[in-house]
């Protein structure tokens, strides 16, 4: 009877500590809320003017600036739960929480960058974060407005080539890097200007340069030589024999072959705002050539497999060039509200040719467009929705020897509902 006695006084004793530390805890909460906290817009998520309630992860001005690298991948590289899937220097796709290629949708301005670096991993993914205003990560349910299949997440680079309101004052921007030691150049220069109130137009363009980079020993081991079957059991016996072509062919490991690049980028456009309406528009040209690191050449000729550590690498490279236009369209339906129709359109004329000793191989072109509705009704209430709709064409052809031709032809809608009940509401249920 005792034992009973004494635990009902301890359980009493318990419920009485444990209320008064969850009102000490809602009042820390009340306290907290009324703190000002710094405004975060994702532009990619159509309710972010209401406040996220999932995963985003917005990069902007310095931290931006700080992060920025060669490729989108390398530039999110240091966020929690991303890694960088790269291909030399040039080519990097960011894998979020080990999901990787088609699973993370890269978009340029809310649209998909419509070239082929989601299809080969030696491929760039034509968007540059080193002009971006913005770099947004979405994770969550939000991911599906963007695809079926980009369940890792996706991440949307914000040019400010397109933008939804009219730019504060004219601007101008001009950066110069250098990386790897020096053997690589970035310069990039972004101007907005104001023709008159309502009219605005924006130019950037952006030079990216690098020699081959160093390496302290030569990528090939003797053991992966080996394993490749390229030894020969007979040149160690014919070792004397490497006097007479020393002058020939030196094969330079002190550099990664093929791990140069160059590319070039430029944008042109204008953008007009009206008092319930906005429309904007951009020109933007990508192009450039980037070597492909890979194994040195090697033959099987008797004569000259004794001499295959003096052969040079072969020169293996991509030419690609896009153009592209956007437009995008804000047209709001009652004034002083939020009620708005966004229509964005981009079309591509892609196309890149792989080259091997300077010869082509193979010939790719990529066109296509793209085009998104969504028409946002503001919070009513307690309920705010989007409904939209997501039209996409691409031709793909290969040509190597044969060609090869593909279409695609999607057509997707979609509806998004967010409901908000009050703050005591969520309090109560929390505690049930």
């Amino acid at each position: 009877m005792k034992v009973w006695v004494m635990l009902f006084i301890v359980g009493l004793t318990f419920t009485q500590v444990w209320g008064n530390q969850t009102d000490a805890q809602l009042e820390a909460s009340d306290s907290s809320s009324d703190e000002e906290l710094e405004e975060v817009t994702v532009t990619a998520h159509p309710f972010a003017h209401l406040g996220l309630t999932q995963s985003a992860i917005l990069l902007v001005e310095d931290e931006l600036r700080r992060a920025v690298q060669e490729s989108i991948g390398a530039t999110l590289d240091s966020l929690p739960g991303v890694q960088n899937n790269a291909f030399g220097i040039v080519v990097g796709r960011p894998v979020i929480h080990g999901l990787d290629g088609p699973r993370v949708k890269v978009l340029s301005d809310s649209l998909s960058t419509m070239d082929l670096g989601v299809s080969y991993i030696d491929h760039p993914l034509l968007t540059s974060t080193i002009l971006a205003d913005s770099v947004e990560l979405i994770n969550g349910a939000t991911s599906l407005l963007f695809g079926s299949g980009a369940i890792g997440g996706v991440v949307n680079v914000v040019t400010g080539r397109l933008p939804d309101k009219a730019p504060g004052e004219t601007s101008t921007v001009a950066e110069f890097s250098q990386t790897n030691g020096g053997t690589g150049n970035n310069l990039a220069i972004k101007q907005d200007f104001g023709l008159s109130q309502n009219l605005f137009l924006h130019f950037d363009a952006f030079i990216r340069s690098g020699d081959p980079y160093e390496i302290p020993t030569c990528p090939e081991t003797e053991e992966f030589l080996e394993l490749e079957g390229i030894h020969d059991a007979e040149h160690e016996e014919e070792h004397g024999h490497e006097d007479e072509h020393e002058d020939e062919h030196v094969q330079d490991c002190s550099v990664l072959a093929n791990s140069d690049y160059s590319l070039e980028s430029g944008s042109a456009g204008f953008s007009i705002f009206g008092s319930r309406s906005s429309f904007s528009t951009a020109v933007t040209v990508n192009q450039g050539t980037y070597g492909v690191p890979l194994h040195f050449a090697h033959h099987h000729d008797e004569e000259e497999s004794e001499h295959h550590d003096d052969e040079e690498a072969e020169r293996v490279e991509i030419d690609l060039k896009q153009n592209r236009v956007d437009f995008n369209t804000n047209v709001y339906l009652q004034e002083n509200t939020d009620l708005k129709l966004n229509l964005k359109l981009g079309i591509s004329d892609y196309e890149h040719a792989e080259l091997e000793e300077h010869e082509i191989v193979n010939f790719f072109t990529n066109d296509g467009y793209e085009l998104r509705a969504e028409l946002v009704i503001p919070k009513h209430g307690n309920l705010s929705q989007v409904y939209g709709f997501h039209r996409e064409l691409r031709d793909f052809t290969l040509t190597s020897g044969d060609r090869f031709s593909a279409e695609r032809n999607s057509f997707s809608s979609y509806a998004l509902y967010r409901w908000l009940g009050s703050q005591q509401h969520y309090r109560n249920s929390a505690f049930l």
